[in-house]
């Protein structure tokens, strides 16, 4: 009995100590998966906007960037010894030019320009050709027909012309020129003066004379920054004034 007497309060204290319920285990497992799921749907938004913010400051570099590339070249463009014109092609959505930018030698007045070509594709691809590439005059693989329209090639076509286009490289994606808005945004415009002294802008420019007196080209491109998703736009412009080119 004195053993038993000894173990009783022992005993007693434990019937009076109270654990948990299922319930209460399970209420406590909810309110842990709720803020569970507060915090991974924060992570996933932080993460989300991370990434967004990564790939919208590249787009917006990368059209900057393209812009001011395109600007310098025209810029610096310049008639050869055949021709009276720096302009060899002058269209709204590709514009075909002799420039010296980016040439070793050019300080030298009589460095031969090379010819480049700029052309937007209805894929919403910037893609820059130059020739010398093969020692043949011209650019080869890409069509540069006066009038020649670039949303008129089949998916192939496009694909050929970036595939084995002379000089081919890759400038700007996702460009949106015809799609943002009601109207077709002309990706070059081209300013000259009348004969009275009013400066006119023209997208297309197709007599050799009018071409001639293309004095400066204003370059206006749109470019999603979110593509496949709900659209977010960045619009860059500028003109580049032909310092070479002069009114006839």
């Amino acid at each position: 009995m004195s053993g038993l007497q000894r173990r009783m309060p022992v005993l007693g204290r434990w019937r009076g100590q109270r654990g948990m319920t299922l319930i209460e285990l399970l209420i406590g497992m909810v309110i842990m998966g709720i803020l569970s799921t507060m915090l991974l749907v924060t992570w996933f938004s932080l993460n989300k906007s991370y990434i967004f913010s990564v790939r919208s400051y590249e787009a917006h570099d990368n059209a900057r960037l393209a812009v001011a590339r395109m600007e310098r070249e025209i810029r610096d463009a310049q008639s050869p010894a055949q021709s009276n014109s720096a302009m060899l092609r002058a269209h709204s959505s590709w514009v075909e030019f002799y420039t010296t930018f980016n040439e070793a030698g050019n300080s030298d007045p009589m460095l031969a320009p090379h010819l480049v070509v700029y052309r937007m594709y209805k894929d919403g691809a910037l893609w820059r050709f130059e020739d010398g590439h093969n020692g043949l005059a011209g650019i080869q693989g890409i069509s540069t027909t006066s009038g020649f329209d670039p949303a008129s090639l089949t998916a192939a076509q496009t694909k050929s012309e970036q595939a084995n286009g002379e000089g081919a490289s890759l400038i700007l994606k996702n460009m949106t020129n015809a799609t943002a808005k009601t109207v077709a945004v002309p990706l070059f415009r081209y300013s000259s003066v009348d004969s009275d002294g009013t400066v006119r802008f023209d997208s297309d420019v197709t007599s050799v004379n009018s071409v001639r007196a293309i004095l400066g080209v204003q370059i206006h491109v749109l470019v999603d920054l979110n593509p496949g998703k709900a659209p977010v736009y960045v619009d860059f412009m500028t003109l580049a004034q032909l310092r070479n080119q002069r009114p006839l």
